[in-house]
C-alpha cells in the first residue's frame, strides 16, 4: 500500500474513531481499539495485544490502533523530528528514516522476497550416543 492510500486509510479510521467515541467511553475506557476501514475491529487491555492483533489479522495491509481516551490523539498530523539516518530536520507522517533514505534503502539494500527453505536437522557425527540410550533391556 503507498503511502497515499495509507494517509487516506488513518485518517478515515480517526474521523469515524472521534465519531464513536463517545459510544465507546462507558465500555471501553482505557483499552485499545484495533481499527480498519473506519469500523472498530476489537478493543485490548494493552496496545500490544492490538498490535500483535492487527499484524496478524491484516498482514501488510494497514490498520490504525486508538486509544479510548476523552482525548484522541490524531496520527495523521505529521510530525517535525531529525532524520536517525542523515540527520536532517524533516516533516513526516512517523518518525524513522526520512522518505529519501528510504528510498535510498530500498534502491541500495532492498531485494525482491524470496522462499526459504529449512533444512532438515541432522546430529553431528562426532556426538557420542549416551550409554543409557544404548543399553539393551
Amino acid at each position: 500500500m503507498n503511502s497515499e492510500a495509507q494517509a487516506v486509510e488513518v485518517d478515515t479510521n480517526y474521523d469515524a474513531f472521534v465519531r464513536m467515541l463517545s459510544s465507546l467511553l462507558p465500555e471501553h475506557r482505557d483499552r485499545w481499539a484495533l481499527m480498519r476501514h473506519g469500523e472498530v475491529v476489537q478493543t485490548f487491555d494493552r496496545v500490544g495485544q492490538a498490535f500483535d492483533e492487527g499484524r496478524s489479522r491484516y498482514r501488510e495491509d494497514v490498520f490504525s490502533i486508538q486509544e479510548v481516551t476523552d482525548e484522541p490523539i490524531d496520527l495523521s498530523e505529521p510530525i517535525d523530528f531529525t532524520c536517525p539516518r542523515c540527520r536532517l530536520e524533516v516533516h513526516e507522517q512517523f518518525y524513522g528514516p526520512c522518505t529519501s533514505c528510504r528510498t535510498t534503502l530500498r534502491a541500495t539494500v532492498g531485494s525482491e522476497a524470496r522462499e526459504v527453505h529449512d533444512v532438515a536437522y541432522e546430529p553431528k557425527m562426532n556426538v557420542t550416543p549416551n550409554a543409557v540410550a544404548l543399553k539393551d533391556d
